[in-house]
């Protein structure tokens, strides 16, 4: 993602279709600072949806390495024997295929 550009309140207000345009045009983020201090961050939707996507990716891969590390250790159980905990736990038969 690009460095953000930095606007203040009073000036994002006043001029917000500007900011929207250049925001989507321009692909950068604006920081709104509110008494000096970041109050906001404005994104056009292309880039919450980037960010969305790689937050998402990120969760996915620390799950599928604790997962791993798991099996590296020995923490696993054979699936029969899980789903045979999992029907006790929640009373469901067996169903046979066939």
């Amino acid at each position: 993602m690009k460095l953000p550009d930095t606007s203040t309140y009073t000036d994002f207000r006043k001029h917000l279709a500007e900011h929207l345009k250049r925001i989507r045009r321009a692909g950068r983020p604006t920081m709104v600072t509110q008494n000096g201090k970041v109050a906001a961050v404005v994104l056009s939707p292309e880039q919450y949806e980037s960010l969305a996507e790689g937050a998402s990716t990120a969760r996915t891969l620390e799950k599928i390495e604790r997962a791993l590390s798991d099996i590296r250790r020995g923490r696993t159980v054979p699936l029969e024997k899980a789903a045979q905990e999992w029907r006790k736990k929640y009373g469901i038969t067996a169903r046979r295929a066939g």
